[in-house]
């Protein structure tokens, strides 16, 4: 039995969408798996309904407070997506993985910031560090550290845990360097597991979606972005297109209609049948890639954005022909070659199963 150790608690469809195209894959290929359904205090505490600060923080408390339904909403989607989605354990505490983990022969963390400690409050959980036995393998599948250059005090932190890993996939080739210099260990490159699946696989969960939403350009934020809101506002204007929006930050601009709180299905169905994406985040521009969406993004700003992603995105799909550095630029994005865009995707599901081989000793 393998144990996938990643954030999938997070009320984040692309956290989500991540594990489940992991664990299908691993599934297609006939490996016995299941995911470890660890409960990260600071994951649960930050997704969780109830306001995270003290009544004494009065404004940032009644904003809290006054988000609890909706937040309560989401986390009961997600719930029951990953109820009905994934192979898990029972649930999980700190103190219950080391004996826990004695029931595999390997642990893969991954994929998505397993890494990036800001993601997790400093848990090392994702590195791994609470596996003391020696005969279970220490992996990881397309790892991410999150910013291209880590500080001084988590790379202390990871280090240790890093150097005892039997092997090291990462996401990003920024991932490559920081490993060796941490480790002096080579990993090896991996896609993202929402590149790996079949797209009817991703079709089937979309049409389970009950949404029928028709011409409209759907908006996904992950960080505030005057240009990508004035993009959808021009596109809105000029194809006569309804704006439906995700933010998942606070957001003091309205955008057309908000469906924050979707289901994961209708994430994915919002995706699949949008004329146009408008988006900054990594998973919303992945699904895009995978459903050949006209999309259009921009980079997150602020020295801890892992804006690496997006140059691996672009290395490989092209991506930078849709950017937009200012709301004037979306006249000038070109199409992407889909035809070649495929031949990669197959090029990486073909890399990614000899790599899982490998690091499990299969044939």
């Amino acid at each position: 039995m393998i144990g996938i150790m990643t954030l999938f608690r997070a009320v984040n469809y692309g956290t989500v969408l991540q594990v489940y195209a992991l664990q299908q894959f691993l599934n297609e290929l006939g490996i016995e798996n299941e995911v470890i359904d660890y409960r990260c205090e600071h994951i649960e505490n930050l997704y969780g309904a109830k306001p995270i600060v003290s009544i004494r923080h009065l404004k940032t408390f009644l904003k809290q407070l006054k988000e609890m339904p909706l937040k309560a909403k989401s986390r009961k989607l997600f719930d029951q997506f990953l109820d009905e989605n994934l192979n898990k354990s029972r649930s999980l505490n700190r103190e219950m993985l080391n004996g826990f983990s004695k029931r595999y022969s390997a642990i893969i963390t991954g994929s998505d910031q397993v890494w990036n400690l800001s993601l997790s409050g400093g848990d090392l959980s994702y590195a791994l560090d609470f596996v003391t036995d020696d005969n279970i393998k220490k992996l990881s599948y397309s790892a991410s550290l999150g910013p291209a250059i880590l500080n001084q005090e988590d790379v202390t932190k990871l280090k240790p845990c890093l150097n005892k890993f039997d092997y090291i996939s990462v996401r990003e080739e920024t991932g490559i360097n920081q490993i060796i210099e941490m480790t002096g260990k080579k990993p090896v490159l991996d896609a993202d597991p929402t590149a790996l699946l079949d797209i009817c696989t991703w079709n089937n969960l979309a049409n389970a979606s009950s949404l029928e939403y028709n011409n409209y350009i759907f908006v996904y934020i992950m960080q505030p972005s005057e240009i990508l809101y004035d993009v959808a506002e021009k596109l809105s204007k000029e194809y006569n297109c309804n704006i439906y929006s995700i933010c998942m930050v606070n957001n003091d601009r309205k955008l057309g209609t908000s469906v924050k709180g979707s289901s994961i299905v209708d994430f994915i169905w919002l995706i699949k049948n949008a004329k146009y994406v408008v988006t900054n985040s990594f998973h919303g521009l992945m699904m895009s890639i995978r459903f050949h969406k006209d999309f259009y993004w921009a980079l997150q700003k602020g020295k801890n954005m892992s804006n690496p992603r997006f140059d691996m995105l672009d290395k490989l799909y092209g991506i930078n022909d849709r950017r937009c550095d200012s709301s004037d630029l979306y006249k000038m994005c070109k199409p992407l070659n889909w035809k070649n865009i495929e031949k990669v995707l197959e090029n990486q599901r073909c890399i990614a199963e000899s790599h899982i081989h490998e690091m499990l000793d299969l044939k």
